[in-house]
């Protein structure tokens, strides 16, 4: 999602280059704060599987309220929980991904998350311009719904076990 937020900012609130940059590095410090504050405070109190249920619920209601947005102040607020959550998640997976890696090839699995995550800054944008120019901008709000979704099922599966 993160790599749609230019072609958001371009193509539905029809925002300059300048602003468009503005709006990245306000996106950018909600990273870095939650990065570096934000994700301590959560998992010293809660656990990893409360943690992940807890941010695929906020992200499945996130992109549900993407889909309705309609002004760049809403984009601005919305980014609060949806940065949060995606911090979160993606910090826990690394972690378990080190955590239950077998010996020797924790270096492996960070080397596939990050080859998953560039594949997917590369393949976003071009997807999700062809579905804003196909099926309107609540068709990526959508998709995310419908992703995090998959998500909390799978996680909600890994639960029963």
């Amino acid at each position: 999602m993160q790599s749609m937020f230019s072609l958001i900012a371009m193509e539905q609130f029809k925002l300059p280059a300048d602003q468009n940059g503005m709006l990245l590095s306000y996106i950018g410090a909600l990273s870095m704060f939650m990065q570096g504050i934000g994700i301590s405070a959560f998992t010293s109190r809660f656990s990893d599987l409360v943690l992940l249920n807890f941010s695929a619920i906020s992200l499945i209601v996130c992109y549900y309220l993407l889909s309705l947005l309609s002004t760049l102040q809403d984009f601005m607020l919305l980014q609060i929980p949806m940065v949060c959550s995606l911090s979160l998640i993606n910090s826990i997976l690394q972690s378990s991904m080190i955590t239950y890696a077998p010996p020797g090839q924790a270096g492996t699995m960070l080397g596939l998350n990050m080859a998953v995550h560039s594949t997917i800054r590369t393949v976003a944008p071009t997807v999700g311009g062809a579905m804003m120019a196909n099926l309107g901008y609540p068709s990526i709000g959508y998709l995310g719904m419908g992703c995090n979704m998959v998500v909390l099922l799978l996680l909600k599966m890994l639960d029963l076990r």
